[in-house]
Protein backbone atom coordinates (compact mmCIF):
# COMPACT_ATOMS: atom_id res chain seq x y z
CA UNK A 1 0.00 0.00 0.00
CA UNK A 2 1.17 3.50 -0.84
CA UNK A 3 2.12 5.46 2.26
CA UNK A 4 1.54 9.12 2.93
CA UNK A 5 5.30 9.84 2.87
CA UNK A 6 5.84 8.07 -0.45
CA UNK A 7 2.87 9.85 -2.02
CA UNK A 8 4.02 13.25 -0.79
CA UNK A 9 7.55 12.69 -2.08
CA UNK A 10 6.29 11.68 -5.51
CA UNK A 11 3.87 14.59 -5.79
CA UNK A 12 6.35 17.20 -4.53
CA UNK A 13 8.28 16.57 -7.75
CA UNK A 14 5.28 17.84 -9.74
CA UNK A 15 4.47 20.90 -7.64
CA UNK A 16 6.79 23.21 -9.59
CA UNK A 17 5.19 22.09 -12.85
CA UNK A 18 1.55 22.60 -11.86
CA UNK A 19 1.50 26.42 -12.13
CA UNK A 20 3.04 26.10 -15.60
CA UNK A 21 0.39 23.52 -16.55
CA UNK A 22 -2.34 25.86 -15.30
CA UNK A 23 -0.89 28.73 -17.34
CA UNK A 24 -0.56 26.65 -20.51
CA UNK A 25 -4.12 25.30 -20.28
CA UNK A 26 -5.71 28.51 -18.95
CA UNK A 27 -6.90 26.91 -15.71
CA UNK A 28 -7.88 29.45 -13.06
CA UNK A 29 -7.74 26.88 -10.29
CA UNK A 30 -6.62 23.32 -9.70
CA UNK A 31 -7.09 20.96 -6.77
CA UNK A 32 -5.46 17.59 -6.23
CA UNK A 33 -6.29 14.95 -3.65
CA UNK A 34 -4.88 11.46 -3.38
CA UNK A 35 -6.40 8.88 -1.10
CA UNK A 36 -6.10 5.26 -0.19
CA UNK A 37 -9.04 3.33 1.16
CA UNK A 38 -8.73 4.90 4.59
CA UNK A 39 -7.45 8.46 4.45
CA UNK A 40 -6.43 11.47 2.41
CA UNK A 41 -2.73 11.04 1.72
CA UNK A 42 -2.14 14.31 -0.06
CA UNK A 43 -4.21 17.40 -0.83
CA UNK A 44 -3.29 20.76 -2.27
CA UNK A 45 -4.95 23.58 -4.21
CA UNK A 46 -3.70 26.27 -6.57
CA UNK A 47 -5.09 29.41 -8.13
CA UNK A 48 -8.50 30.99 -7.77
CA UNK A 49 -11.91 29.48 -7.18
CA UNK A 50 -13.66 32.59 -8.50
CA UNK A 51 -12.05 34.86 -11.07
CA UNK A 52 -14.29 37.88 -10.52
CA UNK A 53 -13.20 38.29 -6.89
CA UNK A 54 -9.95 36.30 -7.11
CA UNK A 55 -10.99 34.22 -4.11
CA UNK A 56 -8.33 31.57 -3.53
CA UNK A 57 -8.90 27.94 -4.31
CA UNK A 58 -8.35 25.82 -1.17
CA UNK A 59 -8.50 22.13 -0.33
CA UNK A 60 -11.91 22.88 1.21
CA UNK A 61 -13.29 24.42 -2.02
CA UNK A 62 -16.16 22.37 -3.42
CA UNK A 63 -15.91 21.76 -7.17
CA UNK A 64 -18.59 20.40 -9.44
CA UNK A 65 -17.23 17.31 -11.16
CA UNK A 66 -19.81 17.31 -13.94
CA UNK A 67 -19.54 14.46 -16.41
CA UNK A 68 -16.57 12.91 -14.62
CA UNK A 69 -19.14 11.28 -12.31
CA UNK A 70 -20.19 9.07 -15.22
CA UNK A 71 -16.74 7.48 -15.30
CA UNK A 72 -16.85 6.73 -11.57
CA UNK A 73 -20.38 5.33 -11.87
CA UNK A 74 -19.42 3.08 -14.79
CA UNK A 75 -16.37 1.81 -12.94
CA UNK A 76 -18.49 1.02 -9.88
CA UNK A 77 -21.10 -0.78 -12.00
CA UNK A 78 -18.42 -2.86 -13.72
CA UNK A 79 -16.87 -3.79 -10.38
CA UNK A 80 -20.26 -4.81 -8.97
CA UNK A 81 -21.00 -6.83 -12.11
CA UNK A 82 -17.60 -8.54 -11.84
CA UNK A 83 -18.44 -9.46 -8.24
CA UNK A 84 -21.79 -10.88 -9.35
CA UNK A 85 -23.78 -8.34 -7.33
CA UNK A 86 -25.64 -7.04 -10.39
CA UNK A 87 -25.88 -7.52 -14.11
CA UNK A 88 -25.45 -4.81 -16.70
CA UNK A 89 -28.58 -6.30 -18.27
CA UNK A 90 -30.65 -5.47 -15.16
CA UNK A 91 -33.47 -2.99 -15.82
CA UNK A 92 -32.82 0.30 -14.04
CA UNK A 93 -36.21 -0.10 -12.33
CA UNK A 94 -34.54 -2.68 -10.08
CA UNK A 95 -32.43 0.10 -8.56
CA UNK A 96 -34.18 3.40 -9.23
CA UNK A 97 -37.76 4.47 -8.73
CA UNK A 98 -38.19 5.86 -12.22
CA UNK A 99 -40.68 5.53 -15.01
CA UNK A 100 -38.59 6.41 -18.05
CA UNK A 101 -38.53 3.07 -19.85
CA UNK A 102 -38.60 3.40 -23.62
CA UNK A 103 -41.54 1.01 -23.74
CA UNK A 104 -42.77 -2.08 -21.93
CA UNK A 105 -40.94 -4.42 -24.32
CA UNK A 106 -37.53 -2.76 -24.10
CA UNK A 107 -36.72 -1.55 -20.59
CA UNK A 108 -33.76 0.73 -19.99
CA UNK A 109 -30.92 -1.39 -18.65
CA UNK A 110 -27.84 -0.42 -16.67
CA UNK A 111 -25.69 -0.85 -19.78
CA UNK A 112 -27.81 1.77 -21.58
CA UNK A 113 -26.93 4.36 -18.95
CA UNK A 114 -23.23 3.56 -19.41
CA UNK A 115 -23.28 4.14 -23.16
CA UNK A 116 -25.79 6.98 -23.62
CA UNK A 117 -28.20 4.63 -25.40
CA UNK A 118 -31.08 4.82 -22.93
CA UNK A 119 -33.14 7.28 -24.93
CA UNK A 120 -33.35 9.60 -21.91
CA UNK A 121 -32.85 13.14 -23.20
CA UNK A 122 -29.81 15.11 -22.11
CA UNK A 123 -30.16 18.03 -19.71
CA UNK A 124 -30.45 20.67 -22.42
CA UNK A 125 -33.32 18.87 -24.13
CA UNK A 126 -34.91 18.14 -20.76
CA UNK A 127 -34.82 21.84 -19.81
CA UNK A 128 -36.53 22.79 -23.07
CA UNK A 129 -39.20 20.14 -22.47
CA UNK A 130 -39.71 21.29 -18.88
CA UNK A 131 -39.92 24.90 -20.07
CA UNK A 132 -42.57 24.02 -22.64
CA UNK A 133 -44.54 22.08 -20.04
CA UNK A 134 -44.31 24.86 -17.47
CA UNK A 135 -45.19 27.60 -19.95
CA UNK A 136 -48.60 25.93 -20.28
CA UNK A 137 -48.99 25.88 -16.49
CA UNK A 138 -50.90 28.64 -14.70
CA UNK A 139 -48.66 30.88 -12.61
CA UNK A 140 -45.44 30.03 -14.46
CA UNK A 141 -43.07 33.03 -14.36
CA UNK A 142 -41.18 32.08 -17.52
CA UNK A 143 -37.99 31.25 -15.65
CA UNK A 144 -36.71 27.73 -15.02
CA UNK A 145 -33.91 28.80 -12.71
CA UNK A 146 -32.97 31.86 -10.68
CA UNK A 147 -29.22 31.21 -11.10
Amino acid sequence: MLTRDTMQQQLKAYEDELPLFMRDYHLPGLSIAMTNRHEVLYATAYGARQLATNLPNTIETLHGIGSVSKSFTCLALLQLAEQGKLSLEDPIKHYLDVSVDKDAHAPIRLRHLMSHTSGIPDLGIALVSIGRYLSDSPGFSGKISDR
